[in-house]
């Protein structure tokens, strides 16, 4: 409880604090712009300092303000004092305020900070009143106790180019904040409101959009804030946030808070051109020295002057260094960009350089920008090697060359690539083939044993490697170049497991393999012998199926197999006089095969392991008993039989044909599966439908044209009839509304009392299939309720209820109606009806069940609320007067 009286004085001081401001305006300081950062302090757990920048008017109508009141988003607030103040352009200042924190623990803190007033005149805030409305611009800070046990805590972003920026009307304005996050963290950009009271947005905020020649947009990466041709001459303001991204091994990306900056812009007419600059994304592996020029020009042959911000300038330990010799020249002025990079510069997040070019007009300086991203790569290790050694593969190399590594990943994949990384490109894409097979942690870490996870790997295969390294951030380095081995031949290679034929007792397989051709004989003279094994798929179980002692005894056929249900593994086992076991073969599976009936089509699918490489699959069908013949070809392990007709029984086989990657091994090497057969019929429902619509609010009719998909997949001629589903919003629960059949792909569906909401449609074919919905549409709804002026509450029953008036066209008392609160007076204010049913149905009576209310006039106020209309959606309001009479109309 005494918490709880703690938090409730904490938000009053807030509240008084806030009302203070709002009626002392002597202390306007007419801001223009500004934003919060903070750095953690070193060597504590839960304290931070905090720095308020904001660019005001030097010669504001107001007394200045050497403090700011900051509040910290804990309850607490303190009164800091401005640090600095430096004029920066005619009646602009930057001021620096300071102040320190310690949080009690962990949480997210939302620390802001608000000050009366803005400047005048700014075009899209406080409807022309800017300088009544208050400046706020807040930071989120994230205390996180898993980040805290891992010793890592944050440090907002800075930016290092001004809130203040030049425009000129009718062409296009960039600004960029030129953010430098010190931690490396990933940064990414959101357009927000300019903020007044309680962080609540402007009253009168909007963005000076006018399409589609005035547009607004904010690049998410890189920041670049770009409206294009402003369209009208004054000062504008606009927010925007910076959203930090920390990548904490384990957890991957994890937001931990943002920076908001609210900025001016002056849009003036000039018949001046701005200069034109342009730089472009680049790499650089740590340790060399990255060097470019960029280039500006101007077109009105001015002096333009270059300056460039961003990361690089502001690391402590080998910056690049800002050019000052070439960067202003008439028409035209060259930016050197040099930095001696270093392995300590690798990071995951490409740092950011924003190259800004500015003319010396006398009238309206003109800017223009363009930013850059550079990544720092880690360098590849050097000199990996490969050998091979019994079932495993041995890789090692030689260790990185920067000594913050913390690791290595190893890549394999099966057969050469020749794959060269592009100049910017990391790691090892997955489209080259390569598959990560392991981790290592160390600088020194540099030998990895690849033996397929226990497995074993294949023999005749050749496997490839590439070696990265891995830094503490999650960065990854250069590939190492290719390095390739396969196993020493000196073990049988299975070649076949083809299923000769297919029965649930009489099955055939025939097995083959090649004999060891790199055997040390020397060492293991003979006699030697094979042991043929198998299990079935769903057992690790192997049994011995025959055992052969004569070398080139290398093939037997396995019968009496269930080879309908049971898909079979194989292995074989090499075997050195007196029954020692010198090592197996890789296991090979049987080509299993399954078929599924469609409507008018056969699915096939089909899985096997081996140690070979299939590459291509030849696909066999009989129609109704007669003879197999050859149907298609291709390279997947699936298939679908367009060409199939419905209550047809189809049989189907496949054949695999691939290889292995050396030479004097049976080539190519066939293998079947075994017979399964499907009989296609009508189980599948047609294609969903894509559907739009039209309203005729005065025939209250929803008109929908649709279309079908055009994949082979898609079957349209059976369709029975469609179903329309309704919800009053997309959010809601939607219900049938009705059926139809056509043959065509309009339907006007007469709708009734509610047209606005959201629709999708199904079709249902003869068998009772239905697709899937369509997609939903949402139609606006127009609205019709109109009451009447007289009602005659007589007991003859014409006109005995108050209710509202029947449309002519439709014979509707409303339309799109959901509820209503009528309420009906007398002269003397006195309540004598009230309802929410749309109906109404007022019989004259007092609440309609009392006695009858006099003759004479009364009066109503009604709110009206639409069947799809938004929560914040003010309702329909109606007043009026009612005329009740009763002996005058009988006579």
């Amino acid at each position: 409880m005494k918490r709880k009286q703690l938090c409730i004085i904490k938000h009053l001081l807030l509240l008084l604090v806030t009302v203070s401001m709002v009626s002392n305006t002597a202390f306007a300081t007419h801001n223009r712009a500004g934003e919060i950062t903070y750095t953690h302090v070193t060597g504590t757990q839960f304290t931070y300092d905090a720095i308020i920048v904001t660019y005001t008017k030097i010669n504001p109508p107001a007394p200045d303000r050497p403090e700011l009141e900051i509040f910290w988003g804990d309850g607490d607030h303190d009164t800091i004092s401005r640090v600095s103040v430096i004029p920066v352009a005619p009646d602009i200042k930057r001021n620096e305020y300071h102040g320190r924190h310690t949080y009690q623990g962990t949480g997210v803190y939302t620390i802001f900070f608000i000050d009366e007033f803005r400047n005048a005149g700014v075009k899209n805030i406080g409807s022309g009143n800017s300088d009544n409305v208050p400046f706020y611009v807040e930071t989120q800070l994230t205390i996180n106790s898993l980040l805290n046990f891992m010793g890592i805590y944050n440090n907002t972003p800075v930016l290092l180019e001004p809130p203040i920026d030049e425009g000129v009307v009718n062409r296009t304005f960039i600004h960029n904040p030129s953010a430098y996050d010190p931690d490396g963290d990933s940064l990414s950009y959101e357009i927000t409101d300019c903020k007044g009271y309680g962080g609540a947005t402007v009253p009168g905020y909007f963005l000076p959009i006018i399409p589609p020649q005035s547009l607004i947009t904010l690049n998410p990466v890189t920041g670049d804030f770009v409206w294009e041709t402003p369209q009208e001459v004054g000062i504008f303001n606009f927010a925007i946030k910076i959203f930090e991204w920390k990548n904490v091994p384990g957890y991957g990306m994890m937001n931990i808070g943002y920076v908001s900056r609210d900025f001016q812009v002056n849009i003036t007419a000039t018949n001046n051109l701005p200069p034109q600059i342009a730089a472009h994304d680049t790499c650089v592996e740590a340790g060399a020295t990255l060097a470019f020029d960029v280039t500006a020009t101007e077109p009105d042959n001015e002096t333009v002057t270059i300056s460039a911000t961003g990361g690089p300038f502001q690391i402590p330990f080998s910056p690049a260094l800002p050019d000052s010799t070439n960067v202003s020249g008439v028409g035209s002025a060259i930016y050197n960009f040099i930095w001696s990079t270093q392995c300590a510069h690798v990071r995951k997040a490409p740092y950011q350089v924003v190259f800004k070019a500015v003319d010396n007009n006398p009238n309206v300086q003109l800017t223009d920008i363009s930013s850059m991203s550079i990544l720092v790569v880690g360098p590849a290790p050097k000199n990996p090697a490969a050998q091979a050694k019994g079932d495993s593969i041995t890789v090692n190399w030689n260790p990185g060359t920067c000594s913050n590594t913390s690791g290595y990943y190893i890549y394999r994949r099966v057969n050469v690539s020749n794959y060269t990384p592009g100049y910017c490109v990391t790691g090892v894409p997955s489209q080259t083939g390569y598959v990560r097979i392991g981790t290592l942690t160390g600088i020194n870490d540099t030998l990895f044993n690849d033996s397929n996870n226990g497995q074993g790997l294949a023999t005749a295969v050749e496997y490839c490697y590439m070696i990265t390294a891995r830094f503490p951030d999650g960065a990854e380095g250069y590939p190492s170049t290719e390095v390739c081995a396969h196993l020493k031949r000196d073990l049988p290679v299975i070649t076949n497991a083809d299923i000769l034929n297919t029965s649930t007792t009489s099955g055939n397989i025939y097995l083959a393999w090649s004999p060891p051709v790199e055997l040390d004989t020397t060492q293991y003279p003979g006699p030697f012998s094979y042991t043929l094994q198998r299990r079935i798929s769903s057992s690790s179980v192997f049994t011995d199926v025959i055992t052969l002692g004569n070398w080139n005894d290398t093939t037997w056929t396995d019968v009496n197999l269930d080879t309908k249900n049971q898909q079979y593994i194989y292995r074989v086992l090499f075997n050195y006089s007196g029954g020692i076991f010198l090592g197996k073969s890789q296991e090979a599976s049987s080509v299993f095969l399954t078929a599924l009936p469609g409507d008018n089509k056969v699915r096939l699918s089909w899985n096997f392991n081996v140690p070979w490489t299939n590459d291509k699959y030849y696909i066999y069908r009989s129609e109704t008993g007669n003879p197999f013949i050859l149907l298609d070809s291709i390279a997947q392990p699936f298939y679908t039989d367009y060409s199939a007709l419905n209550t047809i029984n189809y049989c189907y086989y496949i054949e695999s044909s691939g290889g292995y990657a050396q030479s004097g091994i049976v080539f190519p090497i066939l293998n079947k599966s075994q017979e399964d057969c499907a009989t296609p019929f009508d189980n599948e429902a047609p294609c969903p439908v894509v559907i739009s619509t039209t309203a005729d609010c005065d025939s209250s009719t929803v008109d929908f044209t649709w279309i079908y998909g055009n994949t082979p997949d898609c079957i349209t001629t059976d369709i029975d009839y469609f179903t329309i589903y309704f919800a009053s919003a997309s959010n809601q629960q939607f219900d049938s509304v009705g059926t139809f059949q056509t043959t065509d792909q309009f339907y006007s569906f007469q709708r009734g009392l509610f047209i606005g909401g959201c629709y999708y449609i199904t079709a249902t074919d003869t068998n009772g299939n239905v697709t899937d919905s369509s997609n939903s549409v949402c139609i606006e709804s127009c609205p019709v309720y109109i009451l009447p002026n007289l009602f005659t509450p007589d007991g003859n029953n014409i006109n005995d209820y108050f209710t509202p008036v029947e449309q002519t066209l439709t014979g509707l008392l409303f339309r799109d109606i959901s509820s209503v609160d009528i309420k009906i007076y007398n002269r003397w204010g006195d309540l004598i009806f009230t309802t929410t049913d749309p109906v109404i149905r007022w019989n004259g009576k007092r609440n309609n069940d009392g006695e009858d209310v006099p003759e004479g006039t009364y009066f109503y106020t009604c709110l009206v609320y639409t069947t799809n209309m938004a929560p914040e959606q003010e309702p329909l309001q109606l007043h009026g007067t009612i005329q009740v009479a009763r002996s005058s109309v009988r006579q």
